[in-house]
């Protein structure tokens, strides 16, 4: 996208995305909870949280197919729902921010 077209936040630099956090490794079963095209629901399926730090987490779904980009990720044991935007995908390995 040219500068002409874009917003001012395209030069804004975020620490989240530069910063380099600890990473603990977790291995804990999750949820993936997804609101379905025009708010008609949401979809959930299961994940393996593999490692988190305070700017990310890496997770291992058994199928990518039809997951969209933003979802919450609820690691199973905490009261917590996370809001995630993916960052990668390689094969079942998704790294999200």
């Amino acid at each position: 996208m040219s500068m002409l077209r874009a917003t001012h936040l395209a030069t804004v630099k975020s620490a989240v995305y530069e910063t380099r956090w600890e990473k603990f490794n977790v291995r804990r079963p999750a949820r993936i909870v997804a609101v379905r095209p025009c708010l008609t629901g949401i979809s959930v399926r299961s994940a393996e949280t593999v490692d988190i730090s305070q700017g990310g987490a890496t997770f291992v779904v058994s199928s990518t197919a039809g997951l969209p980009k933003h979802y919450y990720l609820n690691i199973l044991g905490l009261a917590y729902r996370i809001g995630c935007a993916e960052t990668y995908r390689n094969n079942e390995r998704i790294g999200v921010r």
